[in-house]
């Protein structure tokens, strides 16, 4: 039997749980909940909140990070793709997920687009001087990756918010290290990534985010 990811038609927090599932081999089924159907089901779900992973027995599993942790020490998961999980690693993760960075979620996937263009200004000056913080620190990491020379869970947490900000401002990174790129394409090019990268729901053709969204509306995907 296999898990079940809980989360609504939209990327925001399931994506980066998708990405470490699907680089670790970790085969997961989605359920959809429509946003019309999400006030019955809410008070079934602990904390009230999405995305909660339905364990094989039945327990529901709330909040991304223990979601990714769960699955990070799976005794299933493909020996050869290591994934750091130690503290600075989730420490990353966790920032990923938070305020002010994401924001990214609903700017992108669940505002209206004329509501999301309103704050996109302001939230783009708030965040740059952060992530150039993260640019500054990968130089120092020894290897490709925040995690040194494997991937950890904040690596997928915060390229998964970089994606998301490259979609709202596509020039926001051009200033950025030739090394913070070269992250960029080490995480894209992980196994599992790439490929769900290219079969996940296009933006822009109403298959994800919610009705008035960026990401239901434009083809932001590059």
């Amino acid at each position: 039997k296999m898990s079940t990811l809980i989360y609504f038609a939209l990327r925001a927090r399931a994506e980066p749980i998708r990405m470490t599932a699907k680089y670790l081999g970790i085969n997961i089924k989605d359920e959809i909940i429509q946003m019309k159907d999400w006030p019955a089901r809410k008070g079934d779900m602990p904390k009230g909140q999405l995305p909660v992973l339905k364990l094989p027995d039945g327990t529901l599993m709330p909040e991304t990070v223990d979601i990714m942790l769960h699955i990070a020490t799976h005794p299933d998961a493909n020996p050869d793709c290591t994934l750091v999980s130690d503290g600075p690693s989730v420490d990353l993760l966790k920032e990923s997920l938070s305020s002010p960075l994401a924001l990214a979620n609903p700017l992108l996937c669940f505002f209206s687009k004329e509501e999301s263009n309103k704050k996109l200004t302001p939230w783009l000056e708030e965040i740059k001087p952060i992530l150039s913080a993260h640019d500054t620190q990968l130089q120092s990491t020894d290897g490709k990756f925040f995690a040194g020379k494997n991937p950890g869970v904040g690596d997928i947490g915060l390229f998964h918010l970089v994606l998301h900000v490259e979609a709202l401002s596509p020039k926001f990174f051009g200033g950025f290290s030739d090394k913070w790129s070269a992250w960029k394409a080490s995480v894209a090019a992980l196994s599992g990534i790439a490929e769900y990268l290219a079969s996940r729901p296009k933006a822009g053709t109403g298959q994800t985010g919610t009705e008035h969204s960026i990401l239901f509306l434009d083809s932001v995907d590059p």
